[in-house]
């Protein structure tokens, strides 16, 4: 690896990147022989401060130590440190060699990278920690690298992030473009952010990293994006993402839940509650939640419940077993899936076939409801009045309960993840009327969190869906991402209910991505992006250039027929569907010569 001297400052009054320095212990290997970085303070409990001022004050208060810059590296600790940053171990270089204005060389021994939020155990000698996975451990440090007046957790500019970045040639998410880093730590904010644009700048394109971000995938290059997709698709089938389109005739039954009709295995027809998408996500989201505060045994519990419930049915539908209601109806179980099991009562003539909702067995089976009467079910889910369902369910839920568990199942523990739900064009559908009551529950505030600490500081809501009265809420670690074409006219716009409830991020035409791309600046790529935005912006009417330049995607090509071709078939008709909209204010005479020109060049 290269050897290199470079000057790194102290960034006190300077914008902080997403690389931290930090001083070994004893210059030896101990930070890098922890996943944990600890940090002592006099200070137990940092909960209360949010300005850095007052910490300091209560520091220096607490310690006698007027020094600024000790507590301002707890503060960077504490505040300014996320998950996937870059750290980096360094050291004095043994017998090193003093350097021209008494700096000193020094040697880096490692990085790695952040993987949880600020942990503060205030009854610990060292109370503020975070988890690192070291991605490098050097066998050799590596020299030369000077690092001035360092205090033992540093911040670094951009340009010196930069340097050590390529240095130690690392390639993570954290090389991602910055653009990216800003709209998702704007999403963990107001869990809701539309990129708007004009046709051409991205959008969706950048949906797929934004979405990976959020998601925590920080050992994927997001500037990479064939690695982007891939990973993306992996996570989209793991059920972690999800993405629809808005459209003109999308509505509430089929986002959230709606009545439709299912075929039972005699060909009769029942109508049931369908989830939706956004239900679907919001409900696994909110269970990811719940079992990441479960123990091992509890997990335990779970599995068995489930694994038994799996074998009790499947052998009842091969065997045909006969249960009996407590009135003496006789049924058998047909089928089952992850929704329904289905029934069949031969002596009820009126309905032979009916469905039971599995979620509600499993319910009443992991919280070991003790069931006297049918009259318990409908108490223990908070009814007015007994179903149909809840005789068959009674008898198979006593039926399970007398199955032995099994104890010993080998589960690990659930790690809480982030959800992204990806709604492309969103503004093409009637979106007050998709989310229905439940654009309320939107706002970052109004969120579910399974911790109660953390609850403690919302103001949660949760209402009652009008198909399947299910009690429904919208959990803290479920992000929406929409795209919106701000030229697109066709549709109506979103209303401001809704609007203030989503950030909203513009994307630009950006010239630099085409010479980033390997266009000089002679080029005809170049200079055709040059001459559209010209254009646009003599003649647009009442909108931005940035809601209206063509997006740079519309000028990559690898040759000059690509763009010939581009050029032609994309980018003047649309040009002409902006004059015929009013977009832009020209007549025919002065379009058509200067389409002329364009393909002339």
């Amino acid at each position: 690896m290269k050897e290199e001297v470079y000057n790194i400052f102290e960034t006190d009054n300077e914008e902080v990147s997403n690389v931290w320095l930090i001083w070994n212990k004893n210059n030896g290997a101990n930070t890098l022989d922890s996943d944990t970085i600890f940090m002592g303070s006099p200070l137990k409990d940092y909960s209360s401060f949010d300005d850095y001022k007052k910490m300091r004050y209560a520091y220096q208060k607490a310690n006698g130590n007027t020094d600024v810059s000790v507590p301002f590296a707890y503060w960077h600790f504490i505040k300014h440190v996320q998950k996937g940053d870059v750290i980096v171990v360094f050291q004095s270089q043994l017998n090193g060699t003093r350097l021209k204005g008494g700096k000193f060389y020094h040697q880096i021994l490692g990085w790695g990278v952040f993987t949880s939020d600020l942990i503060n155990m205030p009854d610990e000698d060292e109370p503020l920690r975070r988890t690192v996975e070291w991605k490098m451990k050097f066998k050799e440090p590596i020299n030369n690298t000077d690092i001035r007046n360092t205090m033992f957790f540093q911040s670094t500019t951009k340009e010196q992030a930069n340097h050590i970045l390529q240095l130690l040639d690392i390639k993570s998410n954290n090389m991602s473009p910055e653009y990216i880093q800003q709209y998702a730590s704007i999403l963990r904010s107001k869990k809701n952010l539309i990129l708007q644009g004009a046709p051409g700048t991205g959008k969706t394109y950048n949906t797929a990293a934004l979405a990976l971000a959020i998601c925590e995938q920080n050992d994927v290059n997001l500037n990479d994006h064939a690695a982007v997709m891939e990973r993306y698709e992996q996570l989209r089938k793991e059920g972690q993402i999800a993405f629809t389109t808005f459209h003109q005739s999308m509505d509430y039954e089929d986002f959230v839940e709606g009545i439709k009709p299912r075929i039972l295995d005699d060909n009769s027809m029942v109508y049931e509650t369908e989830d939706g998408i956004f239900k679907k996500l919001s409900n696994k989201a909110l269970q990811n939640q719940i079992d990441s505060r479960k123990s091992k045994k509890d997990i335990r519990q779970q599995k068995s419940i489930e694994e038994k419930l799996d074998v009790f049915l499947t052998s009842s539908v091969d065997n045909n077993v006969e249960f009996q209601t407590k009135t003496g109806s006789k049924f058998f179980i047909s089928h089952y899936n992850e929704k329904h099991v289905d029934i069949e009562i031969p002596d009820n003539t009126v309905a032979s076939n009916i469905s039971l909702n599995i979620n509600e067995l499993l319910t009443l089976l992991e919280n070991d409801v003790e069931l006297s009467n049918v009259k318990d079910i409908k108490n223990y889910f908070g009814r007015k009045f007994n179903t149909q369902q809840d005789s068959y369910t009674f008898v198979l839920c006593k039926e399970i309960q007398k199955i032995k568990t099994e104890e010993h199942i080998e589960v690990q523990l659930v790690e809480k993840k982030n959800h992204v739900l990806i709604i492309d064009e969103i503004n093409r559908g009637n979106v007050s009327k998709i989310f229905g009551e439940l654009i309320t529950l939107l706002e970052a505030d109004k969120r579910i969190e399974s911790d109660p600490e953390k609850q403690k500081e919302q103001h949660a809501i949760t209402v009652t869906l009008p198909y399947s009265k299910e009690q429904f809420c919208v959990p803290s670690n479920l992000y929406i991402i929409g795209t919106m074409n701000t030229t697109d006219r066709s549709v109506g716009f979103i209303d401001y209910a809704v609007r203030r409830r989503f950030a909203f991020a513009t994307l630009k035409a950006d010239r630099q991505i085409l010479i980033d791309n390997g266009c000089d600046e002679s080029s005809k790529n170049v200079r055709l992006f040059d001459a559209v935005k010209t254009f646009l912006e003599n003649h647009k009417a009442d909108m931005d250039i940035d809601d209206l330049m063509v997006g740079h995607s519309y000028f990559m090509t690898q040759d000059v027929q690509g763009l010939q071709l581009k050029l032609q078939y994309e980018i003047i008709p649309l040009i002409q569907e902006y004059a015929k909209d009013g977009i832009i204010n020209v007549n025919n005479e002065d379009l058509k010569n200067e389409i002329e020109k364009w393909l002339n060049w």
